[in-house]
Parts: structure tokens; C-alpha cells; sequence
């Protein structure tokens, strides 16, 4: 059964920390963790298979990932970015089926919406106008953004694995070697972004994959033992069955041992998946010639019956009547539309406007 948001019971955040601490770095630490216990707004990892009706398969979700974490380097973003709009993504998805274009807005109006929280000069909505090569009209992108507003509640500032992990990198016994440090963060980020990628990270805590990012990281990488993390971090407190969990699914993104997703699929037919070594910091992840070819099946007629009132736009995108006349939309399937910037503006690669599609040919 899909998750009803409007029924998710809201616990109270404390004030006050159960325990003091010995250092500012420990009070944030301890805050994170203690707003993650707190926070309200739930994904269902669930939702590829009890929401989706659309016939949106892991693919999709994996090619909007690429797409956002190559625009943040484009953009010169934060990943704590990158993730916040991810979270978006994913609790709308949680709640709403989407199709294929509704897709390509949604995940534009979650980064220009995180860019907003975390940025201090965020995308600008002319920007985004040239991302979409005008693809969507302004009101329709203020519309959805005002839709996936209402939806998060207003929350817009999720536990965030980046941040975690940054601030859990900060507390290894690398004594002043600051450079040693700013490279375990950066061999740590490369790490998570291959996970999050994953629809299984949406069963683990942000808190449990960022320790276990930096565990195997400073093990693997940086000759620190097991005993010096653990002591390091001895204030991140994870219950032992969440962190296991969290470890191996960690762990498979960095050996490129675990499949793309382990999620049971929608009520069609799957695309076919591939499994990558972790990619290294300087490869395009959208870049369109390196990645292989996804064909999804034709979508179910019972999609027919779904009720589209609730999309951020139908596969028409009529805009409701106080909006202005919508841009020319393409068809979707239209060989030659993509959704990224014009070459000699400020922006990433295109992202594929079918979801589900490796070539735009």
C-alpha cells in the first residue's frame, strides 16, 4: 500500500540534547542525527512497484541521478544539493505516479528548488528556462514548484548523507594533514553518489550509509583500522542491524558487486540493467555514448484508469487557467528534444527526454 503522507505521525524534536557534548563538532553531529530520529517526511522505498503506474522502472530513476549529480558539476553545486533534491524526487514519487515527461520537470524543479536551500547563488529560473531549451513554460515551472512545495511541506532541508559523511570525515585521525582530509571527503562523495543512485539506499538512514561510506573508505583507502573509525565516530550511535544493512549495500557500490537496483519491478516488463565499477570522479555519468541502450516494453492499459489530476503536468501539459499558454511541447518520443542547456550557456550535458532511453537517436 502506498505510504499516506497525510496520516504520517509527527513526532516533536527535543530541544536539547540527551547528552552534553565535548565538542562543537560533536553537538552538530549529534543534532543531524538526533533531526533525522525527528523528521516527518518519509519515501517509500517501495513506490516503484505500490505507486508507479506509468511504467517507470529503476532506470528512469537512475537516469534523473546522473542527470542532477552532472548539472551540480556543471553548476558548481553542492552534493549536499544533488541529495536534497533527490529527497524531493523521491517522496513525491512516493505519493504520485508519474509518466516520462512529467519525470524531466520534476526532477529540473527538485534541483532548482534544493539549489534554493543550499546555494548561496542558486539556478536561476532563466537558467532554467535554457535547460529544458524552453520546453516548459515559466509558469508551468513555478506551478510544479509550488506543488512539490505544498507536497514536502515546506521541509526543505532533509537528513542529508553528504553532509553526514563530510562531518563524520572531519572527525578521522588525520591530525592536520588537511589535504589527506579534503581527499578522503571527495573518494567518500564519489562513493555515495554511486549509492543513492540505488533504489536499496532508500531503505537505510542517511546517518548509516554516510559511517559506513566513510568506514570502508578510510579502511580501503587510507590505512586507518577498523578500531581508529569506530573511535573516531564513537558518538554515531546506529543500531547494529540498520548499519549492517547499510554496510553491505555500501559495500556493493563500491566493489560494483550489487545489481542496480534489488526492487521488485512495476507490472511490466523491466528494462534491462548493467552494473558498473564505481565511476571515476572525471567520467560524464549522463553522458549519452557512455551508457548502454534501455528499451522499455509498451505501458499497460490499465494505466488508463489512473487518476492524472494530481501530476504535476499530463503528458499534454495543459497548465491550469490561470497560467499563461504553455511553450510548444514535442512529443515525447520525438528523436531530436532533449532536456539540458544550449552549448554556450552556463550548464550540464542533456538529459535523455526519454528517462528510459540511452541515445537521443
Amino acid at each position: 500500500m502506498p505510504i499516506n503522507m497525510s496520516v504520517v505521525p509527527v513526532s516533536t524534536m527535543p530541544y536539547e540534547l540527551p547528552e552534553a557534548c565535548a565538542s562543537e563538532a560533536h553537538e552538530i553531529i549529534q543534532w543531524a542525527l538526533l533531526k533525522e530520529k525527528h523528521y516527518p517526511a518519509l519515501r517509500n522505498p517501495m513506490y516503484l512497484s505500490e505507486v508507479q503506474r506509468h511504467g517507470m522502472t529503476s532506470t528512469w530513476r537512475l537516469r534523473v541521478c546522473r542527470w542532477m549529480f552532472e548539472t551540480a558539476k556543471e553548476f558548481e553545486l553542492q552534493m549536499d544539493t544533488v541529495f536534497g533534491a533527490l529527497h524531493f524526487l523521491d517522496q513525491y514519487l512516493s505519493v504520485h505516479s508519474v509518466d516520462r515527461v512529467t519525470l524531466q520537470l520534476l526532477g529540473m524543479i527538485c534541483m532548482w528548488t534544493a539549489s534554493k536551500m543550499h546555494e548561496g547563488k542558486p539556478i536561476l529560473l532563466e537558467e532554467m528556462a535554457l535547460m529544458c531549451e524552453r520546453k516548459f513554460s515559466r509558469a508551468q515551472m513555478v506551478d510544479a514548484e509550488a506543488q512539490l512545495v505544498r507536497l514536502i511541506g515546506f521541509r526543505f532541508n532533509p537528513p542529508n548523507v553528504f553532509t553526514m559523511a563530510r562531518d563524520f570525515v572531519n572527525e578521522l585521525p588525520f591530525d592536520n594533514d588537511a589535504d589527506r582530509r579534503a581527499n578522503c571527503v571527495a573518494s567518500v562523495f564519489n562513493l555515495l553518489e554511486r549509492v543513492v543512485e540505488d533504489t536499496s539506499s532508500l531503505d537505510c538512514s542517511a546517518s548509516s550509509l554516510a559511517k559506513a561510506a566513510v568506514q570502508l573508505v578510510a579502511k580501503s583507502e587510507y590505512n586507518l583500522t577498523v578500531a581508529q573509525v569506530l573511535k573516531a565516530l564513537k558518538t554515531v550511535k546506529i543500531v547494529e542491524s540498520a548499519y549492517r544493512a547499510a554496510f553491505k549495500t555500501v559495500r556493493g557500490a563500491y566493489f560494483g558487486t550489487s545489481p542496480v537496483s534489488t526492487r521488485p519491478k512495476t507490472s511490466q516488463a523491466a528494462a534491462p540493467e548493467m552494473v558498473e565499477p564505481l565511476k571515476a570522479l572525471t567520467q560524464s555519468p549522463t553522458a549519452i555514448e557512455q551508457g548502454p541502450s534501455f528499451q522499455d516494453d509498451e505501458v499497460s492499459s490499465d494505466t488508463n484508469d489512473v487518476d492524472e489530476s494530481y501530476l504535476i503536468c499530463t503528458e499534454t501539459l495543459s497548465p491550469s487557467p490561470s497560467q499563461a499558454p504553455p511553450a510548444r511541447v514535442h512529443p515525447p518520443h520525438h528523436p531530436s528534444v532533449s532536456l539540458g542547456l544550449r552549448h554556450h550557456q552556463r550548464g550540464p550535458n542533456p538529459i535523455p527526454s526519454d528517462p528510459t532511453s540511452a541515445s537521443a537517436n
